[in-house]
């Protein structure tokens, strides 16, 4: 403190006649020059805070301006940190000026055969000077320094005598081959690894908790039996053949691991007293044995080519990861290892093994074994799984009821000749295929989903679709496009298939040459990298093509769309489950709110997934939603109970129940007409199982003829055993249908979609649907442009359960209609017109039903104005309002209609 306080009479009393520092060095004085307390953080005042050196701004150092600096952070790094023209500091000449130093950092320098003295610094605390070329660093009588980081120089001693506060000493990385420990007797922790080493004195060290010896290949024998302090204990890497430990009784990490270029092992290991040992690495020793047992806080061991038979454990409860490759070992209890997340044990003669007791295991390596079977059905957390070589591998079993996929991992020399089945859950089927198929030649039965590949020789076209969500190009960071349509053209015939969950598809070809192409909605929105690839195979002997798509943005542009789905003909008096659908086809990440309405006195709401946000009034339920992503769909689940025979107002065959959902979104939706979608449902008079339903219903404006029709599809396993594979099948009829437009909206399940001809085929492979299980398709087509008024279209699909006969489904027909001489009462959404919209004053209503009354919402949901009517038509003026986008909803005695109004 008096010195510092020399120092600032010093700087008071020579601040008119401050002498300029020379720094000849233009990188170290930029960085002077440069420092502050906010972006350049390179000089620190006396309380550790960053701060301005050049105090009177005129580029120049003072030596009062230096005299202020206690601290100096100088230190470059691989990205050029205070480098000009890619040149770091070289010449530290003027640094002499900045006496008070406590703190000094010059890591990472070009010092190449250079000295720093650092003795003229006697207040230094710290000093780093890694990876900088220094021949020598001078610091011998430097009382107060702690901290002494050199790792990464060329230095050959290091003279210590005076360091009697040094408490932390890194030297590795040099050339030092001798030290002397004498006068830093309050030293705690030393790395000296990477030096020729080759006998220390420590018996000072009395202090010391931490050594790092490792890679001192000059070492033949350690002697720690005086460092009874100490905590972690590395020499792997050393030329030692013994280690005695008994004294190390506070060890927590110890590492004597050798690797192919060590010339010396260790045979015998004796840890039995480390009984606070929580990691220990012995891997690359020829030992005898290993005898853990009584280690109570061991949690990690790694013993890998040791060449031992039988590991000894026992009270190992702690244990978390088990490393044991290439040693001899015949059997493993796992029993006693409650804790076991890791194991890695490739390379042994194990015949079995027992994971079930195991319900944190996650990770598993266990190539170049005897094991006949594996079974990891209790395994929940299991992620990875390293099967490699396994010549004698039938069965696997990693069906645990577990979401997380699983990371399979197979090197060049992958060989499971002798695996025939595998047992996974549904959601992890395509998954596990888009590895296997790639890696292994012989057929294997997925929950026997492998009969829907080709017999026989056959040719690969796969790839997959990615958008590139931050223009940068398409790279793993983004994100992969499920449910895209992609087609493939041989010059006579085209295909098509959609990609699955994971954005991958793929195609099987005999020879000849192929086009490939992505097709997506709103085309004009985007630009696809790798359209009209070109494919060619010279035969058909399992060949193989990669085609990558990737999705770009052509400028910002919003498009929400919405629709109301069923899950089955309904059921009054008893639970019915409605899907709400949206989807981004815009560009731009979305975020806004989805209300869907029903009505009271047909319907009460038992229960929704996701949970909805509000309740907004009898009958309308709100959703929030964020960051939706192009391409992104998300659905919601509600589940209403229908009014049964017993209650007050009971539906009965041929009511209707109106559905509406309604989305919005703060931003100008370039396609506002489907931001609403309502569905009407009628009670009928029977219920199939097996079904598909048109959503738009039976009848519909002949103005709809050659725009999309929404089919549900439903399906449920009415045979008596499970069922491992699903398939719908449809012939669609090119007379009422565009079969190229058709797009897959949502699915239950995984589903492979192909597309030959005019024939779809919707295939959930290795389903596994129980007697009594449902499932559902979501999907939309395009009616032909040239049907005419009165046309009706058909659609049926037959589905097979596993290999027994196909079911068949109803034929659902929908006819178009004069709007005059619609036959049914379905409230259609053409049945109100609001116009002209974008407006800027007045917007005209009419219905062909009683308008009761019409009510004005702003995009935050609040009502701004009601207006009772009573007639089929009305109008509003909104010419006070400001510009932007409102909500009308129409009441009428048929239904409710919400459409977005924008105010120009």
């Amino acid at each position: 403190m008096k010195k510092f306080f020399y120092n600032l009479l010093l700087l008071s009393s020579f601040a008119g006649t401050s002498q300029v520092v020379t720094i000849p060095d233009q990188v170290f004085k930029q960085a002077l020059l440069l420092s502050n307390s906010t972006n350049q953080q390179v000089a620190y005042d006396f309380q550790g805070n960053p701060m301005v050196v050049d105090v009177n701004q005129d580029g120049e150092i003072q030596t009062t301006e230096a005299l202020a600096v206690f601290g100096l952070d100088l230190a470059g790094n691989e990205n050029g940190l205070f480098l000009i023209e890619g040149n770091p500091i070289t010449d530290l000449t003027g640094l002499e000026a900045f006496l008070n130093l406590k703190n000094l950092d010059i890591s990472t320098n070009q010092l190449t055969g250079q000295t720093l003295n650092a003795t003229l610094f006697s207040n230094l605390e710290s000093l780093k000077t890694q990876n900088s070329g220094l021949i020598a660093v001078i610091v011998n009588n430097l009382t107060s320094l702690r901290k002494l980081d050199v790792t990464g120089n060329l230095l050959t001693e290091i003279n210590l005598n005076g360091l009697i506060n040094l408490e932390e000493l890194i030297i590795n990385s040099n050339q030092i081959s001798t030290i002397d420990f004498s006068q830093t007797s309050s030293l705690v922790k030393l790395n000296a690894s990477s030096n020729p080493l080759t006998t220390l004195n420590w018996s000072q060290l009395t202090q010391l908790t931490d050594l790092d010896l490792s890679q001192c290949r000059e070492i033949q024998s350690v002697d720690v039996s005086s460092l009874i302090n100490l905590r972690t204990l590395n020499v792997s890497l050393t030329e030692i053949t013994s280690l005695d430990v008994s004294n190390n009784l506070l060890l927590t990490k110890l590492d004597c691991s050798k690797d192919a270029v060590s010339q010396a092992s260790i045979s015998t290991l004796d840890v039995s007293p480390l009984i606070n040992l929580k990691e220990l690495i012995c891997s690359g020793n020829q030992l005898n044995g290993l005898n853990v047992s009584g280690l109570t806080s061991l949690e990690y061991l790694q013993f890998i080519g040791c060449n031992v038979a039988t590991p000894i454990f026992g009270n190992n409860n702690n244990l978390t990861t088990i490393e044991c490759t290439s040693n001899q070992i015949t059997a493993l209890d796992l029993s006693i290892f409650p804790q076991l997340i890791s194991l890695y044990c490739a390379n042994n003669n194990l015949s079995t093994l027992d994971f079930s007791t195991l319900p944190n295991l996650n990770a598993v390596s266990c190539s170049l074994n005897q094991f006949q079977s594996l079974d990891f059905s209790n395994n929940p957390n299991i992620t990875y799984l390293d099967l490699g070589t396994n010549n004698e591998l039938q069965y696997l079993n990693i069906k645990n009821n577990s979401s997380m996929f699983f990371g399979f991992v197979f090197d060049s020399e992958l060989n499971l000749p002798n695996l025939i089945f595998i047992c996974a859950d549904d959601d992890e089927i395509q998954f596990i295929e888009s590895f296997l198929l790639q890696s292994i030649e012989q057929q294997i039965v997925v929950n026997s989903y492998c009969s829907f590949v080709p017999g026989g020789s056959y040719n690969t076209i796969s790839g997959s679709v990615t958008f590139d969500s931050n223009q940068n190009g398409c790279s793993l960071e983004d994100i992969v496009q499920p449910y895209i349509k992609v087609t493939i053209n041989d010059g006579t015939n085209q295909g098509s298939v959609f990609t699955d969950l994971d954005g991958n598809f793929k195609f099987y070809a005999q020879e000849g040459n192929f086009t490939v192409n992505a097709t997506i909605e709103n085309n004009s929105l985007f630009t696809i990298n790798g359209q009209n690839t070109q494919v060619s195979f010279l035969n058909n002997e399992n060949n193989t093509a990669i085609v990558p798509f990737c999705i770009q943005a052509l400028d910002n542009q919003s498009d929400l769309e919405v629709i109301v789905s069923p899950f089955s003909y309904p059921i009054p008096g008893s639970e019915n489950l409605y899907q709400i659908f949206y989807k981004n086809k815009g560009n731009q990440t979305l975020s806004g709110n989805i209300n869907f309405n029903y009505d009271t006195s047909k319907a009460t709401f038992l229960f929704s997934e996701p949970v909805q946000n509000a309740i907004n009034q009898a009958g309308e339920l709100e959703y929030s939603f964020n960051n939706l992503l192009p391409f992104e769909s998300r659905t919601i689940i509600v589940s209403l109970n229908l009014n049964g025979p017993t209650s007050q107002n009971p539906l009965t065959v041929g009511d209707i129940l109106e559905f509406t959902a309604t989305a919005s979104i703060n931003s100008t939706d370039i396609n506002p007409s489907n931001n609403q979608f309502t569905y009407n449902q009628i009670i009928e008079e029977f219920m199939l199982l097996n079904s598909i339903i048109c959503v738009e219903g039976e009848e519909v404006s002949a103005d709809l003829i050659g725009d999309y029709l929404h089919y549900s599809i439903n399906f449920e396993n009415n045979t008596n055993q499970t069922s491992s594979f699903i398939v719908l099948r449809a012939t669609i009829n090119p007379q009422q249908f565009d079969i190229n437009s058709i797009q897959l909206l949502a699915s239950s399940s995984n589903v492979e979609v192909r597309i030959t001809g005019n024939l779809l085929e919707l295939i959930f492979g290795n389903l596994e649907l129980q007697t009594g299980g449902h499932g559902n398709v979501l999907l939309r087509i395009k009616s032909s442009n040239q049907l005419q008024v009165n046309d009706t279209v058909r659609f049926e699909t037959a589905v097979f359960f596993n290999e027994t006969e196909a079911t068949q489904t109803n034929t659902a027909e929908t006819t178009f209609r004069l709007a005059g001489n619609l036959n049914n009462d379905n409230f259609e959404k053409t049945s109100i017109l609001i116009y002209p919209n974008p407006t800027k004053s007045i917007v005209s209503i009419t219905s062909d039903f009683s308008i009761k009354s019409i009510q004005l919402y702003d995009v935050q949901g609040r009502i701004l104005q009601t207006n009772i009517v009573e007639e089929n038509s009305a109008s509003l003026d909104i010419t006070s309002k400001a510009k932007g986008i409102y909500f009308l909803k129409v009441i009428t005695d048929k239904g409710i209609k919400v459409e977005k109004l924008v105010k120009e």
